[in-house]
């Protein structure tokens, strides 16, 4: 392990111990840096939330698109929060209904299945924490690098 990652993972670990109101006034102030001071891609995204929703006006998508950067500093202060957060608050914040049902259904008539597909909304990072079953399950992400010239 080098050094800077020790420090690294080290402010986040102390990071993460803040309570989780105090992460959201940090996201607060990530959003205005981000999106006001940064302007981190706001051209693609608001090209793209143009392409992706041609029927709503420019105010609708200025809301959209500051909602979007408002929900990406959340996700950025959430993972950070992975570092320290326990299993009983992990569960506190997700839920899934009926699924628990369903998957205890299938193993009981011994059905088998390999993959559960899920959504890219909320943080899924949060998956690898929550305690879905109660015997072991492996949850793993799968995706394609970006290799964009643009990031």
């Amino acid at each position: 392990m080098t050094i800077l990652y020790f420090v690294a993972y080290s402010f986040c670990y102390m990071v993460s111990l803040l309570p989780f109101w105090v992460l959201y006034r940090i996201s607060d102030l990530f959003y205005v840096l981000l999106y006001h001071i940064i302007k981190y891609k706001r051209k693609v995204v608001r090209n793209n939330l143009r392409i992706s929703f041609p029927q709503k006006g420019e105010n609708e998508i200025l809301a959209i698109e500051k909602k979007f950067y408002a929900f990406l500093c959340d996700q950025f202060v959430e993972t950070i929060k992975l570092c320290s957060i326990t299993e009983k608050g992990i569960n506190k914040r997700m839920a899934f209904e009926g699924l628990p049902e369903m998957v205890s259904e299938l193993e009981n008539e011994n059905k088998n299945f390999a993959f559960l597909y899920m959504g890219h909304y909320g943080n899924w990072e949060w998956m690898s924490s929550y305690s879905l079953w109660e015997n072991d399950a492996d949850f793993l992400a799968l995706y394609k690098p970006i290799r964009s010239k643009v990031t």
